[in-house]
């Protein structure tokens, strides 16, 4: 739940796969709000750190292209309400983990 381009290493060699690292926020368990979740990391990877480099409307394209490729089981309405949400406002920890645990962010 502390997904940013700093938890992220890459391959010297851009052979291997990035690996995240940093897993104390992590759970090991099936989620039953897993569009909740991976709406919360997308707007959070936005909001923490790639806002500087690209536009908004770029980085909602590419979110779009990566749900229809590799999560086209999603929630599409639950990912967004949490993803538009989050890569605007800064949530916090315990936040983060109601996400997880209840599908709801306060606020959202």
């Amino acid at each position: 739940m502390d997904l940013w381009a700093g938890n992220v290493m890459l391959c010297d060699s851009q052979a291997g796969a990035p690996v995240a690292i940093d897993l104390e926020n992590s759970f090991f368990v099936p989620s039953a709000f897993a569009s909740e979740t991976l709406g919360f990391q997308f707007g959070f990877l936005y909001l923490r750190e790639i806002y500087r480099y690209i536009t908004e409307a770029k980085y909602d394209a590419w979110v779009d292209i990566a749900l229809s490729n590799f999560a086209p089981e999603i929630d599409k309405a639950a990912f967004r309400r949490v993803y538009e949400y989050a890569k605007h406002e800064h949530i916090g920890r315990l936040d983060r983990r109601e996400i997880f645990l209840t599908g709801q962010v306060a606020g959202c």
